[in-house]
């Protein structure tokens, strides 16, 4: 029996973020782990393209295919290579979800966002396109699923609620002891100091307002307590935000060596006004650093 291992991955970008994280070591185990030929659409550029080239070959449409007209002509050519598969990550790609289902292309499209972030980038639209022209969708949790439920309208029976894993695996998992030491030697803090962690994009829906507050709150009274916030920022917003606050964390850019900050931790702090289901909570309970979060 001929079985097709060819299949088309579409990411809404390529920048340095959760979901596009995933999006990669899911393209990687594709290829690697499970022997496809997969062809990567991203809808918008980003630092991961050099990544995911490393997977198959990689069609942006911003910098390619601006028009619907081209991404169409893109889909026939997929097509003719026998490309009759898709997994689309995110809401966001709930228009390239209807293009490829016009051509008969089965698509299982896999939703992270919750109600605000799709109504904050008035994706609706998109998310109804989805609703209506996926294969099967995918949710990490039940509240996710019944969150999609008041953006549109859902047939129960294509839906599957399927948790994501972990991608990473930390090599300090079984040196949790040497990753301390090396992590407070890396920021020249005290062997003896506490580290509290935030990790994401340093934006309001992720809470760095927050953060920076609890930090000051608590610095104030615990001084042998420090706080480390690993990601990029959101400029704009981290600039609306009083140096009286921000001074009392540390900021560091987004990192390989994230194992590190996880291991090396006494607690990871969740500050997310909303998180569907977040990777950076997995990442720090498989190495046993407790976690608090928001309800």
């Amino acid at each position: 029996m001929h079985v097709n291992k060819k299949i088309i991955y579409v990411s809404h970008d390529a920048h340095f973020h959760g979901a596009q994280l995933l999006s990669l070591h899911t393209i990687k185990a594709l290829k690697e782990n499970f022997h496809y030929s997969v062809a990567i659409i991203s809808i918008g550029t980003g630092i991961l393209i050099h990544d995911f080239q490393k997977y198959g070959p990689v069609y942006c449409l911003e910098e390619d295919y601006p028009t619907e007209k081209r991404v169409e002509l893109l889909i026939k050519k997929l097509l003719s290579q026998d490309y009759t598969i898709a997994i689309c990550s995110t809401v966001i790609s709930g228009d390239i979800v209807a293009l490829l289902a016009k051509h008969n292309i089965k698509v299982i499209s896999l939703i992270h966002e919750l109600p605000h972030l799709i109504q904050q980038y008035s994706a609706e639209g998109k998310a109804r396109n989805i609703a209506q022209f996926a294969y099967k969708i995918v949710f990490p949790s039940h509240y996710v699923y019944e969150k999609f439920r008041t953006i549109t309208q859902l047939d129960h029976q294509k839906c599957h609620i399927l948790p994501q894993g972990l991608f990473n695996h930390n090599p300090y998992k079984n040196n949790i002891a040497k990753a301390r030491s090396e992590l407070r030697k890396k920021h020249n803090l005290p062997l003896d100091s506490k580290i509290i962690l935030g990790v994401g994009f340093a934006d309001h829906r992720k809470g760095i307002d927050l953060f920076s507050l609890i930090a000051y709150s608590v610095r104030k009274v615990h001084t042998n307590i420090h706080f480390i916030w690993v990601g990029r920022t959101d400029v704009h917003f981290f600039n609306t935000l009083s140096p009286r606050y921000t001074a009392h964390f540390t900021l560091v850019e987004p990192t390989p060596d994230i194992g590190l900050y996880n291991a090396g931790a006494d607690l990871y702090l969740l500050t997310s006004r909303e998180d569907p289901f977040p990777n950076v909570v997995l990442e720090a309970l498989d190495t046993k650093v407790p976690v608090i979060g928001f309800k």
